[in-house]
């Protein structure tokens, strides 16, 4: 006998099928229309300013599939044609080794959360903005 999702795993498994129905849908939308991009599809120049290093244009553009989150909460920033965007992470310089680029920002992370000074000094570097160069 098959236990359905949301009795096997309660309200936080139906409302996580519930999401993830919602994005795929979405994305078949995303694909199939563009009369509303300007407000609920991510494009190619959204997804730039989103992995861009100017200062900025750090933590802007986190919606995945709709800028709208990103209108509603004051993170949305376009791309402007006269200022070139960067990317990376600030203030590393540029590694050729996949593992050291998927791990750095964690390294510095833990060594930043390390001295801090403390347990809860840590949590709350772990919870703030990142850091500047």
């Amino acid at each position: 006998m098959t236990i359905g999702l949301a009795e096997h795993h309660g309200a936080l498994g139906f409302i996580l099928l519930f999401v993830v129905v919602v994005d795929v849908a979405y994305y078949a939308f995303h694909r199939t229309s563009h009369r509303v991009r300007w407000l609920w599809a991510t494009h190619s120049a959204h997804h730039r300013v989103h992995h861009a290093c100017n200062p900025e244009r750090i933590n802007h553009n986190f919606g995945g599939a709709l800028i709208v989150w990103d209108r509603m909460f004051g993170s949305y920033a376009h791309s402007d044609r006269h200022a070139p965007l960067r990317y990376g992470i600030d203030g590393v310089s540029p590694r050729y080794n996949a593992l050291a680029i998927a791990f750095a920002e964690w390294r510095q992370l833990l060594t930043d959360m390390h001295r801090a000074g403390g347990p809860i000094a840590a949590v709350r570097t772990a919870l703030s903005r990142p850091r500047a160069a």
